[in-house]
C-alpha cells in the first residue's frame, strides 16, 4: 500500500490485494483454486481506478478495468451492472 500523504495531499493512493478462492465445481478429492488480484486507485474525492485480474499459471485475465471515465468487462454477472457515473 502506498500512504496517500507519501506523495502530497492532492496525489491519489494505489494498493492491492491478492486473495484465493476454490474454483467452482471442486470436490473434496479434487481441489483447484483460483487466485485473483484487485487493485484500485483513489484520492480524497474518489476512485480514479480499479482492476481486477485472475492470475493464472502462464497468464493473466482481466477481469475488468475501469477507469475514472470509462468501464469494460470480459465477465457479466447477473443482476449486478456496473456502476457509471
Amino acid at each position: 500500500m502506498v500512504p496517500h500523504m507519501l506523495h502530497g495531499v492532492d496525489e491519489p493512493t494505489t494498493f492491492g490485494v491478492e486473495f484465493v478462492v476454490a474454483a467452482p465445481g471442486d470436490t473434496p478429492g479434487r481441489r483447484r483454486d483460483w487466485v485473483f488480484y484487485y487493485e484500485i486507485t483513489a484520492d480524497r474525492r474518489q476512485i480514479l481506478s480499479e482492476t481486477l485480474v485472475r492470475v493464472r499459471g502462464r497468464d493473466e485475465e482481466v477481469l475488468f478495468e475501469r477507469g475514472h471515465e470509462t468501464w469494460s468487462s470480459s465477465v457479466i454477472v447477473r443482476g449486478i451492472e456496473p456502476r457509471r457515473h
